[in-house]
Parts: structure tokens; sequence; C-alpha cells
């Protein structure tokens, strides 16, 4: 049986990393990182869940069963974890042995991270994710240049002309949608929220809707005009969860030229501090997934505790924010 540190492991943050040569970061196993000798408290989540979709017939052999919930038809059980739960070993076991194989122990996989107000308070930046919709802007006339396209990975082709998408497509229900192409729409309340509290880093273009010559006055491409916000080292990319983020797997999808980390973003974020140019909505100079059909590779969108404001205050829907961190 592999040996996952239920603190670590599970969750893919390596236990030693060194930024440079002069400062070393290291995790206690107790959430204080440990920065040239000085103690500095990591923001860890109140609860760290992972939720995991696991075929049933895999799933008898290997878990008790009143370990899960089966979904729908009986085909798939879903697990809902903690990631100190020492049942994520027998997961990680299970998961290698059936990789061997050419299978998968489990497919779908998602974290669930949840923060204490003081700590969502103390924390410098965020992560935000969007509600996301099955569609993209190249079904309906926007084009890329692929010529601006890195060789090695594909990524950072530039978005030629205006944003097309079906306006029927996209819910009044939510603020914030990313299509399949991470192309990032907003409501026309976001863009006067952004404008009335002075949010920087961000700018809003038409986007038109599809079949027409029109621009859209309920919706509007956001697009964040800082793109050098660099990962840090304790960033970890790899495939999927409780698997060794450096596999021969994992490594396909890492550009040698660095622009790519990996296919999925596996723990929380790590932004070098010295790269953070202090606006309220920054890109990540780094991307994650890969090119395929509509779908592209994708920068992380970091926003500030102003930001955050906004959203609570405007109560503007469609957005997830997680707590990253500055190092």
């Amino acid at each position: 049986m592999r040996e996952i540190d239920p603190l670590l492991g599970a969750v893919g943050l390596r236990p030693e990393v060194r930024l440079s040569d002069e400062e070393a970061y290291q995790y206690n196993g107790r959430g204080v990182l440990q920065v040239s000798g000085a103690a500095r408290l990591r923001v860890l989540p109140v609860k760290e869940q992972l939720d995991l979709r696991i075929v049933e017939e895999y799933a008898r052999p290997w878990l008790p069963d009143d370990r899960g919930t089966i979904m729908g038809s009986g085909i798939v059980r879903q697990l809902v974890v903690d990631t100190d739960d020492p049942i994520l070993a027998v997961v990680a076991e299970a998961q290698a042995h059936y990789r061997a194989m050419g299978q998968w122990f489990f497919h779908g996989w998602n974290f669930r991270r949840r923060y204490s107000k003081a700590e969502l308070d103390a924390a410098e930046i965020f992560q935000a994710t969007f509600h996301s919709v099955e569609i993209a802007g190249e079904d309906y006339g926007t084009k890329y240049d692929e010529y601006r396209a890195c060789p090695m990975c594909g990524c950072g082709a530039t978005q030629a002309n205006e944003l097309v998408l079906d306006r029927k497509r996209l819910s009044r229900r939510k603020d914030f949608i990313e299509t399949l192409a991470c192309e990032l729409v907003a409501s026309s309340r976001v863009a006067e929220a952004f404008q009335r509290y002075e949010v920087s880093g961000v700018r809003f273009d038409a986007m038109r809707c599809a079949g027409s010559d029109v621009s859209s006055d309920e919706w509007m491409q956001l697009i964040a005009t800082s793109h050098d916000a660099r990962l840090a080292p304790a960033t970890v990319a790899g495939c999927r969860p409780l698997e060794d983020p450096n596999s021969e797997e994992s490594a396909r999808y890492r550009c040698p030229l660095g622009h790519r980390l990996g296919l999925n973003l596996i723990s929380e974020a790590f932004v070098e501090r010295s790269s953070w140019d202090g606006k309220d909505v920054a890109y990540s100079n780094e991307y994650f997934g890969s090119h395929q059909g509509l779908l592209r590779p994708r920068r992380l969108i970091f926003v500030s505790q102003k930001v955050r404001e906004v959203i609570e205050q405007e109560k503007l829907r469609g957005v997830t924010l997680e707590v990253a961190h500055l190092v």
C-alpha cells in the first residue's frame, strides 16, 4: 500500500519546497509555514474534502459498503471524505492498481474547501472560479490567432476578434459565466459595480450576440489586464489527486518552456509575492489544461479583498473564492 501523508500527500502538497537558495519553505504538518526559520501561519481551510466518483464495480472490493453514496442507476459511487481521512490511502492504492492496467478507480473528482470568516479576512488574495457552460466562442464565430501559441504546449493563442455567444445559453441567474474555452463573461451588474468600487486590473469588452450584429447590453467579456502572477513551486499540478505529480503521464502536460504547469491544479494556489503587482484582478502567468476541440488551456484568476467585498456587498452570483497564498 502506498503511504499517503494525510495532511500533505492526500492534497498533493510536497512536504518541502525550496523557492530560492536563501529561503527554504517547509510545512510542519500543522499548517505552519516555516520561512527562513520564522514561523508564519498558512491559512488552512476549516474543512477540506475530496469528492470522488468511483465505478461501483471497482469500489466494492476496496471500500466498506457504508462509505459513500450509490448514485443514479447504481453504476457510480460518490465518496466525499475529509482529506485527512485514512480511507484515502486505500483509494490511492486502488487507483495505482487500476492505473497499472490502463484503467481508473475514480473518474470525476473535486476539492471542496471551506474557510472561516477569520481565515477569509486574513487572506491577501483569492483564486476565483466561475459557473461554467458547455459552449465556446468558436461555435459562433470567435477566432483565435494560433500563430502566437507556444509550439510545445499550445498555450497563448490570442483572441482575434470579439467574443460571440448565444445569449440564450447564458443564465440570467448568474453574474459570472465561463465557457469551455475559458472565455469569461460578466453581467452589466458586475461592470457597474467594478466601476463604482474602482476595481483595478480589469477591462470589459463587448460581447456580440450570435446571429446578430448587435453587442449585448446584458453581458460583456471580462478580461484581466495583468498576467504576471507567477505561481510558486508549492503549487502542485498533476493529472489527478492521490497520484504522483511527477509521473510520466503528468510530465506530458508540463511545458518545457514553462508556459503550462500541468493538466489540473491539485493544491491551493501559491503566488510569488514579488510578482504580484497589487492590482485587484490578475491572471496567473502559467496555464493549466490542454487544447482539445473547443477546450483551451486556462490561466488562474486571482482577485483581491476588495473584489471579495464587491461580490459580497452586491451579491454577485456565479463565482466561488478560494484562499490563495502570497509567498
